[in-house]
């Protein structure tokens, strides 16, 4: 005996195109930024840049928090 659900067929849902080469290509210039060598001129840039962020989100810190000194009652 054949079972009902054996006749029905699933249909097949049509692959897309993908051009390949596009994503290659992207992977490509990604890869040569990640592998950009920096001089030492932006490296330092770059370093006071996140040190002054760092500093500036610190000294927010402590005036939204003050230190609280214990006083003697």
């Amino acid at each position: 005996m054949k079972n009902d659900s054996d006749s029905i067929q699933t249909p097949k849902i049509p692959q897309q195109n993908v051009d390949k080469s596009k994503d290659n290509k992207g992977m490509v210039k990604m890869e040569e930024k990640a592998a950009k060598k920096w001089s030492v001129e932006e490296v330092n840039q770059s370093a006071e840049a996140f040190i002054q962020k760092l500093s500036h989100r610190l000294l927010l810190q402590r005036l939204q928090y003050p230190l609280r000194i214990p006083t003697k009652c």
